[in-house]
C-alpha cells in the first residue's frame, strides 16, 4: 500500500516511500492528505522550537556551574538532562554550519540524529546538502546510513587490526627464522671445529706417514656403509690386541 513519491514540506520536498491513497475512498484520501500535511508542517515548525530551546539552554549554561545546571533544568523545566543536551546539540548544529533554516525543515529524530556526535561527517553534511535543494531524506534513511557506515567503519577497524596482527606475527616469524638460520650456523661451526680438533688430533698421536697410509687404505673401501663397518673391525681388533697379555 506504498508508492514513492515527494510531498511538500515547507520549502522541501519529503523522499521517501509514501502511503497509497488509491485504495481510498476520494474524501478520505483528501483528508488523510490535508491531516499529513498540517502535521508534517507542525514537525518543521517543532524543529525550530527545539533549535530556540537549545540556545537559552546554551545562554543558560554558559552563567551557571554544571551542577547549578541540572539543578535548575530539573526544577524549572520538568525535562530529563538528556533531553536537553539534545536540544542543545541541535542547536549547535545549525548555528555552528550557519544552516538554520535548512536544519529547521529536517523532522526532530532527524535532526537529533544529524546532531549526535557519534553520526559521521559526511553523512551530516550529505543530509544537508539534501535538504537545501529541498530533499528531505526520511529519518529511516538517515538512521540506516548512520548504521551503515558505522558498520563499515568497524569492519574497516577490525580488518585494520587484523592486518597489524599479521604484521606482527609476520614480523615474530622473520625474527624466529633468523634466529633458527643463525642457531643451525652456530651449531656447523661447532661441528666443523670439532672435525678440525679430532684430524689435528689423530696426526699427532699416529703421525702423518701412518695417517696417510690410513687413508690410502681407506680409499679402498667400496662405499660409506662398509667405511664404517671397517672402523667397527679395527675397533675390535685394537680391543682384542690391548686384551691380550
Amino acid at each position: 500500500m506504498s508508492a514513492p513519491v515527494a510531498d511538500d514540506v515547507g520549502h522541501g520536498h519529503l523522499v521517501r516511500d509514501r502511503f497509497n491513497y488509491d485504495v481510498l475512498t476520494d474524501d478520505l484520501a483528501t483528508t488523510l492528505r490535508a491531516s499529513a500535511g498540517r502535521i508534517l508542517r507542525l514537525t518543521s515548525t517543532a524543529t525550530e522550537t527545539i533549535m530556540e530551546i537549545g540556545r537559552e539552554l546554551i545562554l543558560a549554561r554558559e552563567q551557571i556551574d554544571h551542577g547549578g545546571f541540572e539543578l535548575w533544568i530539573e526544577h524549572e523545566l520538568s525535562i530529563g538532562m538528556r533531553t536537553a543536551q539534545n536540544y542543545m546539540s541541535v542547536a549547535r548544529l545549525a548555528d555552528d554550519q550557519g544552516k538554520s533554516a535548512t536544519v529547521a525543515l529536517l523532522p526532530p529524530s532527524t535532526a537529533y540524529r544529524l546532531a549526535a556526535k557519534s553520526t559521521p561527517a559526511e553523512i551530516r553534511d550529505y543530509i544537508i546538502r539534501r535538504a537545501e535543494v529541498g530533499e528531505i531524506v526520511t529519518d529511516g534513511t538517515v538512521r540506516d546510513m548512520i548504521t551503515k557506515k558505522k558498520s563499515n567503519k568497524k569492519v574497516l577497524i577490525q580488518r585494520t587490526h587484523s592486518k597489524a596482527e599479521h604484521r606482527k606475527k609476520s614480523k615474530k616469524i622473520r625474527e624466529r627464522e633468523v634466529r633458527e638460520h643463525l642457531e643451525r650456523q652456530a651449531r656447523e661451526r661447532l661441528r666443523e671445529e670439532k672435525k678440525d680438533q679430532t684430524a689435528s688430533s689423530i696426526v699427532r698421536k699416529l703421525g702423518r706417514e701412518n695417517v696417510a697410509t690410513l687413508l690410502e687404505e681407506i680409499g679402498t673401501v667400496d662405499d660409506f656403509i662398509d667405511f664404517w663397518e671397517v672402523i667397527k673391525k679395527l675397533k675390535i681388533i685394537i680391543g682384542s690386541s690391548e686384551a691380550t697379555p
